[in-house]
């Protein structure tokens, strides 16, 4: 599958990226991407395939700054190990809370990975959270739907921010993904 990376350069005088790879920490395996200069350091590069297994990101260039007599070469490597998941989780909030009236946020989970029961998590940093879906069936290749049900006190304020995060994970913890919002509370 393809993704885009949005890669951000920092530091040194002049930077010049000019190879971006995906590498696989166990094994051979490499994907190099194409990149695209947007300016002030930052690039997108598009990869045409992610690795199977972990693997960091692994950044090469040049930096000519002014100060220098020779441009000189640098190569940076991701300290992360990254891994694509086969989750998705996707929540949309289409209207806002109110304080003291029940608010259900509907939310979906598709993978394309192992076929069972997915335990799902819920939380918020407000403590607003009542109850939600705590697992789902899912069918490779399938999507399920769950719900969380929010109730912000009577007394909260209007304009209170709530942050919701609600994460999937795998039967056996083989993988997991999230979903973070940011939701208001308008009286």
């Amino acid at each position: 599958r393809n993704i885009t990376l949005l890669l951000s350069v920092v530091g040194g005088d002049s930077p010049n990226v000019t190879e971006v790879a995906l590498v696989e920490v166990s094994g051979s395996g490499v994907e190099n991407g194409t990149i695209e200069a947007l300016g002030d350091g930052d690039y997108r590069v598009f990869m045409e395939r992610v690795p199977d297994r972990e693997f960091v990101v692994l950044v090469k260039g040049v930096d000519s700054g002014s100060s220098r007599t020779s441009p000189i070469t640098f190569q940076r490597q991701s300290t992360t190990k990254l891994r694509a998941s086969s989750l998705t989780v996707t929540a949309l909030a289409n209207s806002t809370m109110e304080p003291g009236i029940p608010f259900s946020l509907p939310f979906s989970v598709t993978t394309n990975g192992t076929a069972g029961n997915y335990t799902v998590r819920a939380r918020d940093d407000r403590g607003f959270i009542t109850s939600f879906t705590t697992s789902l069936v899912l069918s490779s290749g399938g999507t399920a739907q769950g719900s969380v049900e929010l109730q912000a006190p009577d007394s909260t304020p209007s304009g209170t921010d709530v942050t919701l995060t609600i994460e999937a994970e795998a039967p056996g913890a083989a993988d997991s993904n999230y979903a973070v919002l940011r939701l208001s509370v308008i009286a």
